[in-house]
């Protein structure tokens, strides 16, 4: 496993006093790949668990069947290989099936260790049943030992091929989702954990009912609320039918579960859960955050998802959704939160086949629960490595390292087939106050966009102000009088802002009050919208929609046209004239 270190430190504040700029939120340390045939834990990397103490991280590599042991370095927070744990189906292997690790979580004393696999082969030797392997961990040394294993059909339990596991805040409760029973119906299993000894006892499995809305066909992930009243499971679906994030109330006694609620893509309000991945609910229990993955059949775009959560039944109402598109990745998999909640980091995949991953930063805010855009780095540019294929990132309990496990990734120049990499990167601590407002890590103008040079409206990292007085859709002012301000990463603002950087009116001509065409009619609605509600005369026979940015027929050409898409600028530019 060869790390690669950071690269050069860019050239900075030439212009400027060091101290007037922020740093980046989040910087690259290095990325550790694995090397083909070594078995090193790197192979296919899934997921990485950070332990509660910050000592140590563990890696989940599919390809190899293992897990690897890392020491952390809490200064830089960069990694040194100590070991790993490797399924007894390899060469050297000790731990018996242990085929195939997805996911993974530590319980909060960071004594052990569950790991969810997914493969289950007769004929391999020794054969391998899929289900959860148990490890306890040694905060002197940061090393596993293997304990037990619960395996699929054990006491009812429905382990066919898991993909998700999650304790409750309590420790008492290990949650497992299994993706598929027979490869057509998901389920969720509660286990009773002794905290002494780790081991688990099956309470309960609750498994997909054909055609019914529970959740669980499919299952992706879990999250727990910290509350400890309610357990969040994301599903795929069929056929694209019903993807869903699905609210459990969970028995504190117990665990077990019982359904609550459902949310689905297409419900009233609900426009992403594309194909709902990973999940968490914010430190405060106010809102639950989804990375939605991109789905081709039927279409619908990766986005981040959220969702308010009501704190006395735990049911979730959708509140709104950033698109791949408007934050700039393909396919986002996995998210998580700064300790404090301020921040949420967001990674994503790619396109399959160039899997260009990329790690995104957002601020958030604790009263609205929206997100704020902040930095976007990329795989292979600007010295960042380690992010092809991106499926996962995890965060240090100190909040001050991210650590994203890559499938596809291969060491610089090599042409090796096995893939899979580790990289690391550093996080800033929130700017302090007295910072310019295009360098101060705040989203001061509401756009959904932070600081130069991700604000259109910022010149420079020394500006102080997000606004920009030349832009209609960003200068703060309700140009065309309808209510909306300017244009909004979230689909809030103004629908006449195609982006912050528009240099067009507001409002498109079948929403800014103006008989554009000279027909007679006025916009879809006859102008009420751009008229206090009031209409201004019979409404524009073109125009269906408010966002059309033409009053004239969808064929028209011509020098008529050509009127149409000017007259609309010269009327608002001569009725700002006669307002000024």
């Amino acid at each position: 496993m060869s790390p690669r270190p950071r690269s050069a430190l860019l050239l900075a504040c030439l212009l400027a006093p060091c101290a007037a700029v922020a740093a980046p939120p989040i910087s690259f340390v290095e990325a550790h790949f694995h090397v083909q045939g070594a078995l090193d834990g790197l192979q296919g990397a899934l997921g990485t668990i950070v332990s509660p103490d910050g000592a140590n991280a563990y890696t989940l590599g599919k390809g190899d069947d293992a897990v690897s042991e890392w020491a952390r370095d809490p200064a830089t927070g960069g990694l040194t290989a100590l070991g790993r744990m490797l399924g007894n189906n390899n060469p050297g292997g000790t731990v018996p099936n242990f085929d195939r690790p997805v996911a993974a979580a530590m319980s909060a004393d960071g004594r052990f260790l569950y790991v969810v696999t997914s493969n289950t082969d007769p004929t391999q030797s020794p054969p391998t049943t899929s289900g959860v392997a148990i490890f306890s961990r040694d905060p002197a040394t940061g090393l596993l030992g293997y304990v037990a294993s619960v395996l699929d059909g054990q006491d009812g339990s429905s382990l066919e091929n898991p993909a998700s596991v999650a304790i409750s805040p309590d420790g008492s409760s290990v949650y497992v989702g299994d993706f598929a029973r027979d490869f057509e119906e998901g389920a969720v299993n509660t286990y009773a954990r002794d905290p002494s000894t780790g081991l688990l006892t099956h309470v309960q499995t609750l498994s997909h009912v054909a055609m019914a809305a529970d959740g669980l066909d499919r299952v992706h992930r879990l999250a727990a609320s910290p509350d400890g009243k309610n357990v969040y499971i994301t599903s795929h679906g069929t056929l694209g039918a019903d993807q869903a994030i699905a609210t459990y109330a969970r028995d504190p006694a117990t665990g077990a579960l019982s359904f609550v609620s459902i949310l689905m893509h297409g419900m009233p309000g609900v426009t992403g859960l594309g194909d709902p991945y990973g999940a968490l609910v914010s430190p405060d229990g106010a809102f639950v955050y989804v990375a939605s993955y991109s789905r081709s059949s039927p279409a619908i775009a990766g986005s981040i998802d959220v969702f308010a959560r009501d704190p006395a039944t735990g049911v979730l109402s959708a509140a709104f959704s950033d698109t791949e598109g408007a934050i700039g990745v393909i396919s986002p998999t996995s998210l998580v939160l700064s300790p404090d909640g301020s921040r949420l980091f967001m990674c994503a995949q790619g396109t399959i086949g160039s899997y260009v991953g990329k790690l995104t930063a957002f601020t958030r805010d604790a009263a609205t629960g929206k997100l704020a855009l902040i930095q976007v780095l990329t795989d292979n540019a600007n010295g960042v490595d380690g992010l092809k294929g991106a499926l996962d990132v995890a965060i240090s309990p100190d909040g001050t390292s991210l650590y994203v496990s890559a499938e596809q990734d291969q060491p610089p120049g090599s042409t090796q087939t096995e893939t899979g990499a580790l990289s690391v990167f550093a996080v800033a601590p929130p700017p302090g106050a007295g910072m310019p407002a295009c360098s101060d890590g705040i989203d001061n103008d509401g756009d959904g966009l932070v600081d130069y040079p991700m604000d259109p409206g910022c010149s420079s990292p020394t500006d102080d102000s997000e606004l920009d007085a030349t832009h209609p859709c960003d200068d703060g002012i309700d140009n065309d009088g309808d209510g909306l301000v300017d244009w909004r990463l979230d689909g809030s603002g103004d629908p006449g802002c195609a982006s912050a950087a528009a240099t067009s009116i507001e409002n498109p001509a079948c929403q800014d009050g103006i008989d554009n065409d000279r027909d007679g009619g006025i916009d879809f609605d006859g102008g009420a919208s751009a008229n206090h509600g009031v209409a201004l005369g019979p409404p524009d026979a073109n125009c269906a929609t408010p966002s059309q940015r033409s009053e004239l027929p969808p064929a028209a050409c011509g020098l008529g046209a050509e009127l149409g898409l000017t007259l609309p600028l010269v009327l608002a530019l001569r009725a700002r004239r006669r307002r000024s």
